[in-house]
């Protein structure tokens, strides 16, 4: 799971970067009332959000069991910020595409192989 940071999105343009899950004091606790281990999110996710919400990932944790997950920080860094958790998007996203360029690129490849067979059926001659 994905934890993202969200604010204000006219606050958010004027954000020179986003607070790190350490500096919010981020801490992720199990179904069974345990700590669960949270990582930095090392890519870049921004998105924009009606009505005018900014986020970006900041961190991310495994949900190996079922359950309720309890995500919270001891700090707020600007008003009207939230906490938001959910799927990785982006490589959701990185996935579709890459899906769509090889779809396209069997489909190239059909439409030459289709082209040379029936240039090369066209081509001979009539006996």
């Amino acid at each position: 799971m994905v934890v993202y940071y969200e604010n204000p999105a006219e606050l958010a343009r004027y954000a020179t970067n986003t607070p790190t899950w350490q500096q919010l004091r981020l801490t992720v606790t199990g179904p069974n009332g345990a700590v669960v281990p949270v990582r930095t999110y090392r890519s870049t996710a921004r998105y924009d959000v009606d009505p005018g919400r900014f986020g970006r990932a900041v961190a991310k944790f495994e949900a190996a069991t079922a359950g309720q997950y309890r995500v919270s920080t001891a700090r707020a860094v600007e008003p009207g910020a939230t906490l938001a958790v959910g799927d990785n998007f982006a490589r959701d996203i990185a996935l579709t595409a890459l899906g769509a360029a090889l779809l396209a690129l069997v489909t190239v490849a059909g439409a030459l192989t289709i082209a040379v067979v029936t240039y090369r059926a066209r081509s001979r001659p009539i006996r």
